[in-house]
C-alpha cells in the first residue's frame, strides 16, 4: 500500500511536468467518446439482454400470469437456452481474434472469418432449429406429458430466432474486437 502510494505521487509529479501535445489530446478526446458511445450501446443491450435471457421476465410473469402459464414457458425457455448455447458459445468467442487481425490491420482476413463464421453457425443451427421444431412439442409432452401441451405451442414460437440468434452474437463479437 505504501510502495503504490509513492509510486502515484511519483508518477503525477512527472505528469505535471510533461506538456500536452495537441494532436495527442484531439485523439484521446476522440477516444473517449467513442468509448464512451461504445459503453452506451453496450449497456443497453445489456439491459434487454438482462431481461429478456436471464430470466428476469419470470417477475413479471409472476404478477400477471398463473403458475401453470410460467411453467408452460420456464420449459420451452430452458430447451431453447439449452439448444442455443453451442452455437452463440461459438460466436462470442472470436472478438480477441479479430482485435489482434485488426490491430494488425488484417482487414481481409477479418472478412474472410465473418464469413466462415456465418457460413458455419448456418450450417449448424439451421438443422438444430429444423430438428427442434419437428420434434420439440412432441417431446415436451413425452417428458413432462399432456398437461404440458401448451408448452410445446410456447416452445415453437420461442424456436423461430434460433438460427438468428447466433448470427447476431457473431456480429457483435466481430464489432466488438475492431472496437
Amino acid at each position: 500500500f505504501v510502495n503504490l502510494l509513492w509510486t502515484g505521487t511519483l508518477a503525477r509529479r512527472q505528469l505535471l511536468r510533461i506538456e500536452p501535445m495537441p494532436r495527442l489530446a484531439t485523439a484521446a478526446a476522440a477516444l473517449r467518446r467513442d468509448a464512451r458511445t461504445y459503453a452506451i450501446l453496450a449497456s443497453l443491450t445489456s439491459v434487454v439482454t438482462f431481461v429478456v435471457w436471464r430470466r428476469s421476465e419470470l417477475f413479471f410473469l409472476q404478477h400477471y400470469s398463473s403458475s401453470a402459464q410460467i411453467a408452460f414457458y420456464s420449459i420451452p425457455f430452458s430447451l431453447m437456452t439449452a439448444l442455443i448455447t453451442l452455437p452463440q458459445s461459438l460466436s462470442e468467442v472470436v472478438s480477441p481474434a479479430v482485435a489482434t487481425l485488426f490491430g494488425a490491420g488484417a482487414g481481409e482476413r477479418i472478412q474472410r472469418g465473418y464469413g466462415r463464421g456465418t457460413r458455419l453457425l448456418v450450417i449448424l443451427t439451421l438443422p438444430v432449429a429444423a430438428a427442434a421444431l419437428a420434434v420439440g412439442p412432441e417431446t415436451i409432452r413425452l417428458i413432462w406429458g399432456r398437461d404440458y401441451d401448451p408448452a410445446g405451442t410456447v416452445f415453437l414460437i420461442l424456436i423461430v430466432p434460433l438460427p438468428a440468434i447466433p448470427l447476431v452474437n457473431l456480429g457483435r463479437a466481430f464489432l466488438t474486437g475492431i472496437g
